[in-house]
């Protein structure tokens, strides 16, 4: 049995009083836990030998990193200026501080996501006898 931890965060598809509105909202509704059933199966270890896929950890690790896109781009630059102006080191100095700092930054927002991924699914998905 699958249970959406985000069914409580989303507004509900309300199809109206047409019951092609309803059915096609349900249908998308259905598409939607189903998606997301699909990427949490594979992140639930076995009721039996407590095995999780090698290959499925690694896809939640490239999905948790996926932000860093969008935050490294604007993180390290942002650092290394703030180091040069901050700190009295030469450029190169500032540079590898901010890197340093960037790359554990990195690090702790995707061990955190994988970890926040896999929490989830372990709780969205149960196992009847």
């Amino acid at each position: 049995m699958f249970h959406d931890p985000d069914a409580f965060a989303e507004d509900e598809p309300i199809g109206g009083r047409s019951p092609a509105f309803r059915a096609a909202a349900l249908e998308q509704a259905q598409k939607t836990l189903t998606a997301k059933a699909q990427k949490a199966l594979p992140l639930v270890p076995c009721p039996k030998c407590g095995a999780i896929a090698p290959a499925a950890l690694q896809r939640a690790y490239l999905r948790a990193a996926l932000p860093l896109l969008a935050v490294v781009p604007v993180v390290l630059p942002t650092l290394t200026m703030l180091f040069g102006v901050i700190t009295p080191a030469t450029r190169i100095t500032s540079a590898l501080i901010a890197l340093s700092v960037t790359t554990l930054l990195s690090l702790a927002i995707t061990v955190w996501g994988q970890r926040k991924l896999v929490g989830d699914a372990r709780r969205s998905v149960q196992f009847r006898p």
